[in-house]
């Protein structure tokens, strides 16, 4: 197998992965997802010698939130139908463009070329922890404090929001561009 493929194949396992997630956060707006199956991500030790990312996640030991945190940035540059398709089936009467879709927290472009949805910090809060306060709150201060290793480092970059008053977590999750090229090799 060539290393492209199984640089593929732990992508796609990763993107299959957040699938699920976003699936199960649409049938159960409160459930934790802790303690779940979910929250045990892909195995990807097998593919360190071939994959930089998958090489990173070993090597950074990284939590099932850190893994999530990167998927979701990714998305949009590697599988970016993933967040059109999986949102909107949730969202079946939502118009992207001028509805509420403050649960579930993501953004559509502005920009003049990319026209897809956006990961955005509160989409990550919500499939983390769904509607239970305590534990958006808990996740919440993760984020905002940087306690997560892959925010810190700069790994994943949360943008800020354009407007003073929107929420602090409205701004976009991406990935810090020397480290698209890395992760996918």
């Amino acid at each position: 197998m060539s290393n492209s493929t199984i640089v593929a194949e732990v992508l796609n396992a990763e993107f299959e992965w957040v699938r699920q997630i976003i699936r199960y956060r649409g049938k159960n707006n409160d459930a934790p997802l802790i303690g779940t199956p979910l929250a045990t991500p892909p195995n990807v030790a097998h593919a360190v010698a071939e994959s930089s990312y998958a090489e990173f996640i070993v090597n950074n030991d990284l939590s099932w939130e850190e893994r999530l945190l990167i998927t979701l940035a990714l998305a949009p540059t590697i599988q970016p139908l993933l967040l059109d398709y999986e949102l909107r089936a949730w969202l079946p009467t939502m118009q992207i463009s001028n509805e509420p879709r403050s649960i579930w927290g993501f953004a559509k472009s502005n920009a003049n070329f990319y026209q897809g949805i956006l990961p955005t910090a509160m989409l990550f809060v919500y499939l983390v922890a769904g509607t239970d306060t305590a534990q958006r709150a808990a996740v919440i201060d993760e984020v905002l404090q940087f306690k997560y290793s892959v925010l810190e480092g700069e790994v994943v970059c949360l943008a800020n929001t354009t407007q003073k008053y929107e929420p602090a977590l409205q701004g976009v999750l991406y990935i810090n561009k020397p480290y698209v090229g890395t992760l996918l090799i």
